[in-house]
């Protein structure tokens, strides 16, 4: 067995006063290092293949007002407008505390990192293992021959159905993406930002897996809402020693935007700012305002009304004094609120992803069969072409029946995602259906000797002046005249114009918009919250289906919940997952409802011609729940007291997980030294409380 160190340990190395062991440590990393003390600065030699995605990292910048992409290494460039701005601030996000360890040898990637004055690492990234080696030895599997979806025994050559045990199945499958984060950023005194610099390094695992285009819609994402002029974004996508992970709801998208989040909270704590306040002095705002980093001009911009119209329905201004009064006389129990917004790009960014096909056939009954591409998972799909079909010959929905999907009927099929499936299989049967009701206006006119354009198709009937019949009756008397009444129907996304290899281009057709408003509540003393009330306003367009998407934006709100308040993947120091069960890894349930939740859509139809002007509602609602970590921090800072932040643990301070374990270290770490004494006081002051509820006192958290 290889010798293997935890890269903290070795950093603790670098920041003590032992020579001998800081020039171990530096060289078991193989490394530079400049300074003593907590204050250095670590350059280490990076070995070949510590990425998944190739050696080069993408970098989005704009330079002196230029906004462009290039393929650059280390170090950034300096980004003009951030040097020079009246503030400047820098600091590390993690999105989860990644167990990192280093192991000598060729089979094993080095880690690396620059260390900034604040002895914080900016990036961390593990060894890969060997194929073939450590992977069957903890699943035992050989994963290479093993097939998830489709195909057979290589034994038998049968077809073979698997059904792992749940904890295997959670241990084997792969996770979302986990980001390390570190940003440098410049703002004016209202909090607007005049430059910022972002290193996004994301944990990919031990193959690539997904992790390109994941780590690309994160990069397109980073900006959420807001016109950034002055950036440099640089894409590290890591390859670890852990199980490798892909694609989830957002697919990238939500660790890109929390980024953003995460930097004005940053700008408005030190300013002193109401966070909203600095939201809104960041948000596009039309011309001079309207391009994104990637260069595609936001045409559809409706976050500002959007919010607007939020914050008065649901009393932002009044509610935050209400709490602010709160807060200033109870001692134990802190209540927080935070609006975030959701700018969410629709489209696959592979371009050619973006293209789908539908069967649509007319019996002469009068019923309809469809077939698509597209797959059913629970969001509607299937539900919302029917209503589709049925608008376009002015049918029931009862009389459409569609069939399973199958590349027999439609070939080449794209995936369902990238929250595409009713705007690529909607507007491609209704491609279909309209060829066909072409054909049958034009049989009706011919036999009345008008216009077909006369000839209309509405509540099971088809009417033309003069004449109106069943539209079974129509069908058959089509079929008898030997009209056809099937057709294929194919769509393919217009207006992307995207280059992959510049990163550069128009790689959505649109955006869809969101906001959501939440209070909580937490505990200082045992670190428990409870989610108090939620208002949303999301963009639907022109909804195919209100109550499909209102369940869409409530289901994804929830789950975005669990993900950043109660989930959590702890991985072992040999890389395997120790959440390997609903005991371990909790996901929220009924009981997590908010008594309060409040959901609406915009009444704006879409500008672009998506399917009846409606707008995608699969990943953008996940986003929305940023607003209850937004306002757990917001409860936090109010216990810590005015001006101060929690920098006592990077992990814990930034991490994803508003575990209660967290939230109680959180309102203890606000100043190191005084770490043990704050934890006392509360524990004896809830001990008191103990012993007046007969409850036991909680276990004292590792230091």
């Amino acid at each position: 067995m290889q010798d293997v160190r935890l890269l903290d340990q070795l950093l603790e190395q670098l920041r003590g006063q032992h020579t001998r062991a800081r020039a171990e440590a530096a060289g078991w990393l193989g490394a530079d290092v400049a300074g003593s003390g907590r204050a250095f600065r670590l350059q280490v030699r990076m070995g070949a293949g510590s990425y998944v995605c190739g050696e080069e990292t993408a970098m989005l910048e704009s330079l002196e007002g230029r906004r462009g992409i290039v393929r650059a290494k280390p170090p950034l460039p300096a980004v003009h407008g951030l040097f020079g701005c009246p503030t400047v601030i820098n600091n590390v996000l993690t999105f989860a505390a990644v167990p990192t360890i280093l192991a000598r040898g060729a089979d094993f990637y080095r880690g690396y990192g620059v260390g900034r004055s604040h002895g914080t690492l900016p990036f961390q990234l593990g060894g890969n293992i060997r194929h073939g080696g450590l992977v069957e030895k903890a699943f035992g599997l050989t994963l290479r021959e093993l097939v998830f979806g489709f195909g057979g025994g290589t034994a038998s050559g049968r077809p073979v159905k698997l059904r792992l045990d749940r904890d295997d199945d959670m241990r084997a499958t792969g996770k979302r993406h986990d980001f390390r984060i570190d940003y440098d950023v410049g703002f004016a005194p209202d909090g607007r930002i005049t430059g910022l610099r972002l290193g996004l390094a994301s944990r990919c695992g031990f193959s690539a897996d997904l992790s390109g285009p994941v780590n690309d819609r994160a990069v397109f994402h980073a900006d959420n809402a807001y016109y950034l002029d002055a950036v440099a974004i640089r894409s590290l996508r890591c390859r670890t020693h852990t199980v490798s992970n892909t694609a989830f709801r957002g697919f990238g998208g939500p660790q890109g935007m929390f980024t953003i989040e995460s930097v004005l909270d940053d700008i408005a704590r030190h300013l002193g700012l109401d966070p909203l306040a600095v939201r809104r002095a960041n948000f596009y705002a039309g011309p001079g305002r309207d391009l994104t980093t990637y260069g595609m001009r936001v045409e559809d911009d409706i976050i500002a009304p959007l919010v607007e119209r939020l914050a008065s329905s649901a009393d932002y201004a009044g509610r935050r004094a209400e709490i602010a009064a709160f807060n200033a006389t109870s001692q134990v129990l802190k209540r927080g609120l935070a609006l975030t917004p959701v700018k969410f790009g629709i489209s696959f960014t592979n371009t050619f992803l973006n293209q789908a096909g539908a069967l649509v056939h007319v019996y002469k009954d009068g019923s309809v069969g469809v077939s698509h591409g597209g797959t059913e998972m629970g969001q509607g799909l299937y539900t919302k072409v029917r209503q589709i079909v049925a608008a376009e010959f002015g049918l029931a929905v009862g009389d459409v029946r569609l069939s399973a999907t199958d590349t027999t009927r439609v070939p080449n099929t794209s995936a369902t995602a990238a929250s595409s499936g009713s705007d690529l299989n909607g507007k491609a049967a209704q491609a279909a259906c309209r060829a066909i009701r072409g054909r049958l206006a034009a049989f009706v006119a011919g036999r009345l000797g008008m216009d077909a354009a006369s000839v209309c198709f509405e509540a099971g009937r088809v009417r033309a002046p003069g004449f109106d019949a069943p539209f079974a009756q129509v069908a058959r008397d089509a079929w008898r005249a030997r009209v056809q009444l099937w057709d294929a129907g194919f769509y393919a996304t217009p207006k992307l114009d995207y280059d992959a290899s510049a990163m550069r281009g128009r790689p959505f057709y649109y955006f869809a918009y969101g906001a959501a408003l939440s209070e909580v509540a937490i505990d200082t003393l045992t670190g428990e919250h409870r989610l108090l009330r939620v208002d949303i306003l999301h963009d639907a367009g022109s909804s195919i289906n209100p109550g499909i998407d209102i369940g869409q934006i409530e289901g994804g709100f929830i789950q975005g919940l669990g993900w950043l308040t109660s989930e959590e993947l702890v991985f072992g120091p040999d890389g395997a997952l120790l959440t390997h069960s609903p005991s371990t890894y909790k996901i929220p349930t009924a009981a997590d409802l908010p008594p309060v939740f409040n959901v609406r859509l915009w009444d704006q139809p879409n500008r672009e011609d998506a399917i009846h002007r409606s707008k995608a509602v699969g990943e953008p609602p996940l986003m929305l729940a940023f607003s209850v970590f937004f306002a757990l921090r917001d409860a936090v800072a109010a216990a810590l007291g005015p001006g101060a932040r929690a920098d006592g643990d990077e992990d814990l301070r930034s991490a994803l997980t508003t575990a209660p374990r967290r939230a109680r270290l959180e309102v203890g770490a606000g100043d190191t030294s005084d770490r043990e004494t704050s934890w006392s006081t509360a524990r004896t002051r809830l001990r008191s409380r103990c012993r007046r509820s007969r409850r036991p006192p909680p276990h004292r958290p590792p230091r």
